[in-house]
């Protein structure tokens, strides 16, 4: 019974990878990230403007691509793509509200060089300075001071703020994981998984799948934006989980002196992962007052 039900749930996570498109350019990707001062109270998009057909996944506009509407962000959209540049830069349908946050960021496929475009929708007014940029380091820093119709942009030295932002991640996955290693041996414990033994593989397990996790975050989704999270976020975690459900069906019998059955086995496996994932989603909104950084509720 075990050895079939281990070979089901193993036929079952394969057609889940299967499932799941797989991303061959994996990794840490250059990036693009501008800070704006001068405009905290206004309501206004930005964009990179390009020479290039193709970015990844991002291509030249046409009119086939103009959204209809008067929905804010459609009208930014239109204007971005009806506005001309001198020198044949354009629209790559790549374009971020930056209000509240004051922070442009293009992490998949950046242009290497390119114009900065702002649109500030209650004026209706298009701002740039256009001058050319582009990306002097793997991870390119600019600041954008703006003052009524003047645009300045200046590097920033990326070496302290590299170092800071690796800080932050770090900070995010120890929340992460404390939190999630809490919560899966509080319910192991009432499913009656309480031996040593039995603890610290799920300990050990639960960090090799957080470590992945927080790869997966970091490294593939966040650059994606919300659309890595819709499409690839839920399927990574329900991937996880049943690498969790064959890992414990196939040791925690195996170390344990009372043996407990398959189905309660699988019920904590996903009892733990629901859990952790709900109360960890909570978790981060209440901690973004006071982490030294913007995490969104699917980060921790």
């Amino acid at each position: 019974m075990k050895k079939k039900l281990g070979i089901f749930l193993c036929t079952v996570m394969l057609c889940l990878a299967w499932a799941i498109p797989v991303l061959a350019d994996t990794g840490p990707k250059p990036s693009v990230v501008i800070d704006f001062e001068g405009v905290e109270d206004e309501t206004y998009y930005v964009t990179l403007l390009a020479k290039d057909k193709y970015l990844g996944p991002y291509s030249f506009a046409t009119e086939d691509d103009v959204p209809a509407g008067d929905e804010p962000e459609n009208v930014a959209f239109r204007k971005f793509y009806e506005y001309e540049d001198a020198n044949g830069y354009h629209f790559m349908q790549y374009m971020r509200e930056c209000s509240g946050t004051n922070q442009f960021e293009w992490g998949y496929y950046p242009p290497y060089q390119f114009k900065i475009l702002v649109y500030f929708p209650e004026e209706d007014r298009l701002l740039t300075d256009g001058r050319t940029y582009s990306r002097y380091a793997f991870d390119s820093y600019y600041t954008v001071k703006i003052n009524g119709d003047e645009m300045s942009v200046e590097k920033t030295d990326t070496s302290q703020m590299r170092m800071e932002n690796y800080v932050k991640i770090g900070i995010k996955f120890l929340i992460r994981l404390l939190v999630t290693l809490a919560l899966e041996m509080g319910i192991a414990a009432a499913f009656r998984f309480r031996e040593k033994m039995q603890l610290g593989c799920i300990a050990i397990v639960n960090i090799l799948t957080q470590l992945v996790l927080n790869y997966v975050i970091y490294w593939i989704l966040k650059p994606m934006g919300q659309w890595g999270y819709v499409f690839f976020y839920i399927p990574t975690e329900i991937l996880i989980m049943v690498f969790e459900t064959v890992v414990y069906c196939l040791t925690l019998n195996r170390i344990g002196k009372e043996k407990k059955s398959i189905g309660r086995i699988v019920g904590y496996t996903i009892l733990a992962n629901v859990v952790s994932f709900v109360i960890g989603s909570v978790v981060a909104i209440e901690i973004a007052s006071w982490l030294p950084t913007e995490i969104y509720f699917w980060e921790l």
